[in-house]
């Protein structure tokens, strides 16, 4: 299994996929189809809920937004979110928005009600816990199709 740093993410496992390479400058390493990798990241990131500050930005890079475009599409700044991504957490209407903007990019069909359901649960408007390990994603290829989650582990509390 490789341990996929490479994408910001500290969670995030391949079981196959990848190959180990020579090159005349060390070892490296090639990924099959890399656009459908992200994309299955960015999609099961959409579809778990709550968003670590990482994974919020993990799906603004997967949309090509900037911290800018985000924080003038929210009435915010860029530095606003930057701290939501470094840890803070962005407040779950934000975290609802990312989710549907990507969601409307893949093509799905979103309504304006899927935007704010977060907003709407009695949590209110109360930040990602940032001190909460997220669970290990497993990804694989198989050999016909696209890439897809394999498994979920829950990550031991330190």
């Amino acid at each position: 299994m490789f341990h996929y740093r490479i994408c910001g993410l500290p969670n995030v496992w391949l079981v196959n996929g990848y190959q180990w390479h020579d090159t005349n400058y060390g070892p490296a390493i090639g990924f099959t189809d890399i656009e459908g990798l992200q994309q299955a990241i960015a999609r099961e990131l959409v579809s778990k809920g709550q968003l670590t500050g990482a994974e919020f930005r993990y799906l603004r890079k997967a949309m090509d937004l900037s911290q800018a475009d985000v924080g003038r599409m929210f009435g915010n700044s860029d530095q606003t979110v930057a701290l939501w991504e470094k840890g803070r957490g962005a407040p779950q209407w934000a975290q609802g928005v990312i989710c549907a903007l990507y969601r409307e990019q893949l093509g799905g069909r979103v309504k304006f009600s899927d935007v704010f359901r977060v907003a709407r649960a009695k949590t209110g408007d109360r930040k990602a816990s940032s001190g909460a390990k997220p669970a290990q994603l497993y990804f694989e290829k198989p050999k016909r199709g696209a890439w897809r989650l394999r498994e979920v582990r829950q990550r031991a509390a330190a």
